[in-house]
């Protein structure tokens, strides 16, 4: 497969020392190095996105990760909850999650 360069997988996947791109050319994921020069931004916002896969609907919510530290707990629990429940989840009540 031949993803077209960085773009197709984010400046988190692409950026040097990263080890996903070097596994995906060994396992023949990829037909070719993928250069970080070539990154760009991703195009998804969290939420719902437009295009779901399959019949299926698709959400990105954000990374609780340490380099997202400037996401509070709250704002996480509101995205996750929002997913959750699209998901057909059935949240417990009286939490941030709205």
């Amino acid at each position: 497969m031949d993803l077209g360069g960085s773009s197709a997988l984010g400046p988190h996947l692409a950026r040097p020392g990263n080890r996903f791109c070097p596994a995906f050319l060994a396992a023949g994921i990829i037909t070719r190095p993928i250069a970080p020069s070539s990154r760009t931004e991703p195009r998804a916002q969290a939420g719902r996105q437009p295009s779901g896969l399959g019949s299926a609907d698709l959400w990105v919510v954000p990374n609780a990760s340490g380099p997202n530290a400037h996401k509070t707990i709250d704002s996480l629990a509101v995205a996750y909850g929002a997913a959750a429940r699209a998901g057909g989840i059935e949240l417990v009540p009286g939490y941030v999650s709205r």
